[in-house]
């Protein structure tokens, strides 16, 4: 099979658009595209776990239909954006923060912007953010782009957790500013997006849903090309708590992208347990029976809820996939405390269950990771982790599906 098979992450990618916004991604631009290629077909192409649309953007520009399902709004909007029109100059000119005050001091306390910014501001950010929604995905990710250049000491060395500021810390900004700010931020969204070399032949379909509960028919998918959330504990919602607040002036919507994301580290009040796969529950086993602190109660309750999101996704993956599809996979194993978490076993596992056959399979050792960044995990002994890049072909459905 012609082409690179392990995924390659220039350290500042701009094709496809994909300097657009800063978002976790597990593959670079040019690799989802040459791996679409390599696949030699045309027919329409499913991530999952789309985030902020590596895989959409480049189906998208080879003239594929292309689907992208995340259930993280914010990453939905910068997918959506990615695929869009530049900003008119009489558009980017027409918004101000002028009228800010119809926005009452009771309300601007509640409001989730709040973590960051003083009452005046928070308050101008939230009528800049109503008009600028207007606009579309592009001007709201302008405005993401602003807050992320304002509020740089809420970043700390884990770049998956935002810090909330203290009360010394929260921003007083003039609407001036903001404007001026924001501005500034069309226009080089609105210049990445012109960009000919992120203009895309054919707009994608960007949902915002779960994995686990795919709106789409079945046997309707050619092409799978995704890398799950890793078993790791990133909490993508906290990650983009700035965003998620822009959105909403109601901290529920955190509190609810939170609680469902795969891989939270939040704990839902848990259904009937599936049935794991050997692998799967092997991993379990250990965990509950490591001798460290709560490994038998909260870390094995979220590595069984992981699982079992796992599990729900990869069935849903399998029901709308046509026979003959391909699906390939980008996942990197990890460490709970010293036990492996073989993730690429696990997937090869329960895919197998569920009747895809292993086409092809890579691995190289990975020198940075979260494993290795968190300096409480260095206490335990641990070897480097393995990124692997899978390679599934449909066959017949297996007793799971």
């Amino acid at each position: 099979m012609a082409g690179r098979l392990q995924p390659k992450r220039p350290p500042a990618e701009t094709a496809g658009a994909a300097h657009l916004f800063p978002y976790y991604a597990g593959f670079s631009y040019d690799w989802a595209r040459s791996q679409l290629l390599d696949g030699s077909t045309n027919g329409t192409v499913l991530d999952p776990w789309n985030g902020s649309g590596t895989t959409t953007s480049a189906a998208s520009e080879l003239g594929w239909r292309s689907v992208g399902v995340d259930l993280n709004p914010v990453a939905a909007i910068i997918a959506t954006a990615r695929s869009g029109r530049p900003l008119g100059s009489s558009a980017i000119d027409s918004i101000s923060c002028k009228g800010w005050k119809d926005v009452t001091d009771d309300a601007a306390r509640d409001d989730p912007l709040g973590a960051w910014f003083d009452l005046n501001t928070t308050k101008r950010l939230r009528t800049l953010a109503r008009r600028v929604s207007a606009l579309g995905p592009l001007a709201t990710v302008a405005l993401f782009r602003t807050v992320r250049g304002t509020t740089g000491f809420a970043e700390g060395s884990n770049p998956t957790w935002v810090r909330r500021g203290s009360s010394a810390q929260l921003l007083c900004l003039p609407s001036q500013a903001l404007e001026a700010s924001w501005r500034a931020e069309a226009v080089t969204t609105s210049e990445i997006i012109s960009d000919p070399s992120a203009a895309l032949r054919l707009s994608p379909l960007v949902i915002t849903a779960a994995a686990q509960s795919l709106p789409l028919p079945s046997a309707s998918v050619d092409t799978i090309l995704t890398s799950p959330p890793y078993l790791t504990r990133i909490d993508y919602g906290v990650a983009y708590s700035r965003e998620l607040a822009l959105l909403s002036s109601c901290n529920a919507l955190l509190s609810t992208v939170r609680r469902s994301l795969m891989g939270t580290t939040l704990i839902r009040r848990a259904a009937a347990l599936p049935t794991f796969g050997v692998e799967a529950q092997a991993l379990l086993d250990e965990i509950q029976h490591h001798p460290s602190k709560d490994s038998s109660g909260y870390y094995l309750k979220q590595a069984r809820q992981y699982l079992s999101d796992l599990g729900a996704s990869l069935s849903e993956i399998t029901r709308v996939a046509r026979a003959g599809a391909s699906a390939t996979f980008v996942v990197q194993d990890s460490y709970y405390k010293d036990i492996p978490v073989k993730l690429g076993e696990i997937l090869v596992s329960e895919l197998s269950s569920l009747g895809w056959d292993l086409a092809e399979s890579r691995s190289e050792a990975v020198s940075r990771s979260l494993v290795t960044m968190n300096s409480a995990a260095r206490r335990y002994s641990k070897k480097p982790v393995e990124e692997h890049v899978l390679r599934f072909r449909t066959t017949s459905r297996g007793s799971r599906a």
